[in-house]
C-alpha cells in the first residue's frame, strides 16, 4: 500500500511538472483523503482491542459448583456454565450448550454486519471427552455433570 501512495505522489509531482496543475490537485486530494482515513481506522481499531482488553467488568450468571452465581466476567473459568439474557454481551467464549433463536453479533471480531445465527449441537459424550483432553481451555467436566446441570436449570425455570 505504501509503494502505491509514494507512486501516486510522483505521479502529482511529475503532472505538475507537465503544467497538469487539475491532475495533480486530484492526486494530492486522494493520497490525503487515504491517508486520513487509514489514520481514523486505525485509531477505531486501537480503541476496540483496548476496549476488548480492558473486558469491562461485566457481572454475569454462572452455574459452577452446581450452584447458580454472579461473578465478574474476568474470573469465568472453563467448567462454569454461562446463563445469557436476551441483549447481554457474551463474556467469553464458550459452547452454547441450549439456545432458542440465538443471534449474535459478531462485528467486533469478524467484521460481519449482520447477526449470525447460532444454535447448540448435542454432542455425544466421546466427543466431549476427546474435546476437553485436546483443548486446554476446556475443563474436564464430564458430559453427565454438565447434562445434570442443564436438567437441573431447567427444573428451576419450570417452578
Amino acid at each position: 500500500n505504501d509503494l502505491l501512495v509514494i507512486m501516486l505522489i510522483v505521479a502529482a509531482i511529475v503532472a505538475a511538472a507537465l503544467s497538469q496543475v487539475a491532475a495533480s490537485v486530484a492526486i494530492i486530494v486522494i493520497v490525503t483523503a487515504n491517508a486520513i482515513l487509514g489514520v481514523q481506522q486505525e485509531m477505531s481499531a486501537a480503541s476496540a482491542l483496548e476496549e476488548l482488553a480492558a473486558g469491562e467488568g461485566v457481572k454475569v450468571k454462572v452455574i459452577r459448583d452446581s450452584k447458580e452465581q454472579e461473578v465478574d466476567s474476568k474470573l469465568i473459568v472453563p467448567g462454569d456454565i454461562v446463563l445469557l439474557k436476551l441483549g447481554e454481551k457474551i463474556p467469553a467464549d464458550m459452547r452454547i450448550i441450549e439456545s432458542a433463536d440465538l443471534t449474535v453479533k459478531e462485528m467486533n471480531l469478524t467484521g460481519e454486519s449482520r447477526p449470525v445465527k447460532k444454535n447448540s449441537v448435542k454432542m455425544p459424550d466421546h466427543a466431549i471427552k476427546k474435546e476437553q483432553e485436546t483443548s486446554p481451555a476446556l475443563s474436564p467436566v464430564s458430559p453427565e455433570a454438565v447434562n445434570k446441570l442443564m436438567d437441573e436449570e431447567r427444573k428451576r425455570k419450570e417452578e
